[in-house]
């Protein structure tokens, strides 16, 4: 079953914030030895593959663009983090299972059918707050109730 969590992120005013923001909660999630999807807007791959290996000057997050699923079994040691089209996710149940989270930067909600964690950060940007409201109540909608976690 799908859990959604919205994390609040008031002092994040701006989309460098949020990036920032965003690579270094993924940088924590490695070092814990934890594994996470990050679903994109296909347009958005390459971008954030790029910021992950310079947001920080001594900053190393492993990660891989996971461009074909079914190819791609499970995230592991070497690649504890996996960049994916938010299309791609709905066929990728067994890359789903090996992750701890799934980080939601697309323009999209996380199909409901699948199972694990979302996390959905909700930046202090008016357009983005509007946009996680709409899929809050998309996420209800669907008979998922999301919890807020706090600043």
């Amino acid at each position: 079953m799908l859990e959604v969590y919205f994390k609040l992120l008031n002092d994040v005013t701006d989309i460098s914030a949020l990036r920032q923001w965003q690579c270094s909660w993924l940088e924590g999630q490695w070092l814990a030895k934890q594994k996470v999807l990050v679903a994109l807007d296909a347009a958005e791959l390459n971008a954030f593959d790029r910021l992950l290996w310079v947001f920080k000057d001594a900053a190393v997050v492993p990660h891989t663009i996971v461009e074909r699923p079914a190819e791609f079994k499970a995230l592991n040691e070497d690649y504890p983090i996996g960049l994916i089209d938010v299309k791609l996710l709905e066929a990728s149940q067994k890359l789903i299972g090996s992750a701890n989270w799934i980080l939601n930067d697309s323009l999209e909600a996380v199909p409901a059918s699948l199972p694990g964690k979302v996390l959905e950060p909700v930046p202090n940007i008016a357009s983005f707050k509007e946009r996680q409201r709409q899929r809050y109540r998309d996420y209800c909608a669907k008979k998922i109730k999301p919890q807020m976690l706090g600043a």
